[in-house]
């Protein structure tokens, strides 16, 4: 490839022999271009060259100028453009340049890469006076000082160690450097250094013959030795040498020991500063006496003071501080508490059976009491216990409160034993949460059926036995059946325990405004303000639960049926190898379900009313235009219509805010969650309000089905 001899570069190889014009010379194929062999093509005019692609850099360099000063001492640079847009400046050029101009030594390299970061911000012409500057030869020395010990010659280091006087305050730069102690010989006396030749940019030697009488200055913790030749150390520390001064540093060795009290003098603490080289720790006795002298006498742990000080022998030192001295806190008394005598959970789980299975058959929530029966003990309070501070001053305790013994209807303080509350009269005793009381109760001994008839109490009910089909239970209290519950209407005020369960043909409905506790569920409807608990099985059931549900049974827990909870549902296996449709909905409230129903219904009826009066207003309106003032009854009947309209649009109006509020607060997605011990099978539905998730491939347990960036996800 021709290239024109204004734009070759050294490095480049010729691809034929060629010919120098006007000369006998001929340069070989394969020959290496120079920035000399350039030159004479230059001279002897050549107009271009054949040159090998590879050999052609795909960048171009500016046009460069290296002269070096007549004395040698500098060379200048020069660097401008040479009109190819691809220039490009790198400092291997500059380099490259300056060598191949005789420059050896001396070149200022910081210097140079500016000028090539300035090139590539702006491309025109930059001059360097000094790119390379000659080293001058340096003085002989004599009486200079030579270290012997590792010593310090930094100016920052020694201003570090100047700034403490214990060791422990400069290890992390100290250790470095040597320890002296008194009378050690730290340095000595050169008697001649010989000159230091320099050279110039060339790289040529520059001599001098000078010799430069070194002043030396022995500065604190150092002396000169009686026949001047060497330097000797006063004290323990370090030793420094910065040009021609020479001094030690004097640093304390031992080791500290810091007393730290804590602002309510409860505790002491001990922080332990390492010695250095050569350094000791203070003894036993030293400690103790720091400790006195800070009046700490109380809590001392002697033992574990002992331990510290024998590992100190053996260079054990904990790293961070230590409990050597610990007060005795003051105990407040304990309050008063009043003890229940009887049962007042309403939410239980089953009882277990040794063969594993489940159920509530020996459970209780409705208490039945005889006269006389102890209800209540009253535990009274304790007396407080002082404490005691490092220093050994009191710290005062509080004595526990009393309280009373929560007395309610129908019972009364024992006057054999004030601390017990007994019942006055036979009954059913409960907790209110602030009173005992014992109330006469109703108990069905046996079935709720024809000899019984509809059972309604304001108070708690017991059946013994089954409440047949077809009859209904409702209760202000609690409900405890002993049997079964057939398809009946059963509303509770409280809490229910089944001791069986619930079974029929899907005619029951079972409303609690407490718990709900069950043996089994078939065919049937249970809707519960609070928990609901089922020892064994759900089959083809709905259940609704304000809070959570949990189903006990093993291997089978729930088949067919709707489940809604608003917080959780546990069980252990849901559905069957049929493909049941079994549906598992948490995190919404039923009860703000029904009545979000009820409002729509609410609304639907209003507005049905308010078109038929805006019609016959319209049908009024008509009729008092054709007779005009003739039509004095049509106008009171119109007056009454928009009277009535407008109180029809303002229900209407009312019930929609309450219909936005209980959509604002029918979910709860946060914390809901579905638990799946053993396995969910194929046809499971998991709901979470909009959200779905049918079951097509059996899910194995234990698993967790959760709501999570509104997409139904089984952890």
């Amino acid at each position: 490839m021709q290239v024109k001899v204004s734009e070759l570069h050294a490095g480049m190889v010729l691809n034929a022999d060629t010919p120098i014009p006007n000369t006998k010379h001929v340069l070989s194929k394969g020959q290496k271009l120079t920035n000399e062999i350039i030159a004479a093509f230059v001279k002897t005019g050549l107009q271009a060259a054949d040159i090998t692609e590879a050999s052609i850099p795909s960048t171009v360099a500016p046009k460069i100028t290296v002269k070096i000063a007549d004395n040698n001492e500098s060379a200048f640079l020069s660097v401008e453009p040479a009109g190819n847009p691809n220039e490009t400046l790198t400092l291997e050029m500059l380099m490259e340049h300056l060598s191949n101009a005789g420059v050896k030594a001396g070149v200022d390299e910081k210097v140079l890469s500016n000028v090539v970061r300035m090139w590539g911000e702006k491309k025109h012409r930059y001059d360097v006076s000094r790119a390379a500057v000659s080293r001058e030869a340096e003085p002989g020395r004599e009486g200079g000082l030579r270290l012997l010990v590792r010593g310090i010659t930094s100016a920052s280091d020694l201003d570090i160690i100047k700034s403490g006087k214990m060791y422990w305050q400069i290890k992390d730069v100290a250790c470095q450097y040597q320890k002296v102690e008194p009378d050690m010989i730290i340095a000595q006396k050169n008697l001649a250094m010989p000159p230091v030749p320099g050279c110039d940019v060339r790289g040529e030697p520059i001599f001098t013959d000078e010799v430069v009488q070194c002043q030396v200055i022995i500065e604190n913790g150092a002396m000169l030795s009686d026949d001047g030749k060497e330097v000797q150390s006063k004290v323990n520390g370090f030793v420094y040498l910065l040009g021609d001064r020479i001094g030690v540093v004097e640093i304390d060795f031992d080791g500290l020991i810091e007393i730290i009290p804590s602002t309510d003098r409860m505790v002491a603490k001990m922080e332990i500063h390492p010695p250095g080289e050569g350094g000791r720790m203070p003894d036993e006795l030293k400690i103790k006496t720091m400790l006195m002298n800070q009046k700490i006498l109380f809590g001392i742990r002697d033992e574990l003071l002992n331990t510290l000080v024998f590992g100190f022998v053996n260079n054990e030192y904990p790293s961070e501080p230590v409990v050597i001295a610990e007060g005795i806190p003051a105990q407040n008394g304990e309050n008063g508490r009043a003890e229940l005598l009887f049962n007042v959970q309403s939410s239980l789980k089953p009882r277990e059976n040794p063969d594993g299975s489940v159920d509530y058959k020996n459970v209780d929530i409705i208490n039945s009491v005889s006269k006389g029966d102890k209800l209540v003990r009253l535990i009274p309070p304790t007396k407080g216990i002082p404490g005691r501070t490092i220093i050994g001053e009191a710290v005062k305790a509080s004595d526990g409160a009393s309280v009373k013994l929560p007395v309610g209807p129908n019972t009364e303080i024992d006057s054999k034993d004030p601390s017990y509350l007994i019942a006055s009269i036979d009954g059913m005793v409960r907790y209110t949460g602030s009173v005992v009381e014992v109330s006469e109760g109703y108990v069905v001994k046996g079935d709720v059926d024809f000899n019984t008839g509809h059972i309604k109490y304001e108070r708690s009910v017991v059946v013994t036995g089954d409440v047949k089909g077809g009859f209904n239970v409702e209760c202000g209290g609690d409900l405890q059946i002993g049997g079964v519950i057939e398809d009946s209407m059963i509303t509770v005020g409280g809490n229910i325990l089944c001791k069986y369960g619930l079974v029929g043909q899907g005619k029951g409905v079972v409303e609690a405004a407490g718990d709900v506790n069950l043996g089994f569920m078939k065919n049937q409807t249970l809707k519960c303000r609070k928990d609901v608990n089922v020892a064994k099985e759900v089959l083809n059931s709905n259940i609704y639960a304000r809070k959570s549900i949990h189903i006990h049974g093993k291997p089978l827990s729930v088949a067919g049926g709707y489940l809604v909870a608003r917080d959780s549902i546990t069980l252990h296996t849901v559905g069957n190898h049929s493909g049941i449709r079994t549906t598992l909905e948490v995190g919404v409230d039923y009860m703000l379900v029904e009545e979000l129903k009820k409002t729509d219904s609410a609304l639907d009826e209003l507005t049905a009313n308010y078109a038929k009066l805006n019609e016959s207003q319209m049908k009024y309106t008509k009729i008092i235009g054709q007779k005009g003032t003739a039509a004095t009854q049509e106008k009171a009947m119109v007056a009454k219509l928009v009277e009535t309209m407008a109180k029809y649009k303002q229900q209407i109006a009312s019930i929609e805010e309450r219909k936005k509020l209980i959509i604002k607060k029918l979910y709860y997605f946060d914390n809901a969650h579905i638990k799946i011990e053993h396995a969910a099978l194929p046809g499971t539905l998991f709901k979470f309000g909009e959200r779905h998730f049918l079951v097509k491939d059996e899910v194995i347990g234990p698993k967790t089905v959760r709501l999570i960036d509104h997409e139904i996800k089984i952890i």
